[in-house]
Order: structure tokens, then C-alpha cells, then sequence
């Protein structure tokens, strides 16, 4: 279901004329939630190799909230929690992007 969605994302967008990159996986590293959600997971760590891999050509990445386990687990995780770590480990406002980021000001970036 959440790859589906990223791909119509994506064809919708690049409908548009938006170049876009479905990622579906391999963003974040995660551990299973020790509440008993089901297959629910928390972010641990980022790897942002397709993140850096889709802008370094210009392209949206298009990134599922999902995340898998050291040992292979696919875990849904939450999408607003996974979106603050990826943005905490790209750290976009910080001055080597030149131009900063819409939303980002000059204090914000220094």
C-alpha cells in the first residue's frame, strides 16, 4: 500500500513536469516499537544516500514512511517523526546550501 502511494505520488508529479524519485526503502533504520502495535517501528538511524543520491540530480525525493530492522524487518513508522529525523540529519538550514532552503533564515542557517 505505502509503495503504491509513493509511486502514484510520483507519477503524479512527474506528470506535472516536477522530476521526482520514489524511495521506498533503505532511508531509515529502525527498531521494533516494544508497545504491541503490530509491525510498527521508530527511527534509529537515517541513511541518506538515495536522499543525497535523487537532489544531487535535481530530482523531489518521494520518501515512504517505512524503515527496516538490522535484520531486514519492514516497520511502518511514523511519518512526522521519520520526516523531524530526516530533516535532523540533513540539517538543511546549515550554510553549505547555497541558496538556503526556502524557510530558512540567515540566523537559522549561521
Amino acid at each position: 500500500m505505502f509503495q503504491q502511494a509513493n509511486l502514484s505520488l510520483v507519477e503524479a508529479l512527474q506528470a506535472a513536469d516536477v522530476r521526482a524519485t520514489s524511495i521506498s526503502s533503505g532511508v531509515f533504520e529502525t527498531n521494533r516499537s516494544t508497545q504491541k502495535l503490530g509491525l510498527v517501528g521508530r527511527v534509529v538511524a537515517i541513511n541518506q544516500a538515495p536522499v543525497d543520491a535523487a537532489l544531487k540530480v535535481g530530482s523531489i525525493p518521494v520518501i515512504a514512511s517505512l524503515g527496516e530492522t538490522v535484520g531486514g524487518q519492514i516497520l511502518n513508522v511514523n511519518a512526522d517523526w521519520a520526516a523531524n529525523e530526516l530533516v535532523r540529519a540533513l540539517q538543511p538550514c546549515q550554510d553549505h546550501l547555497s541558496p538556503a532552503p526556502a524557510g530558512c533564515s540567515t540566523a537559522m542557517a549561521a
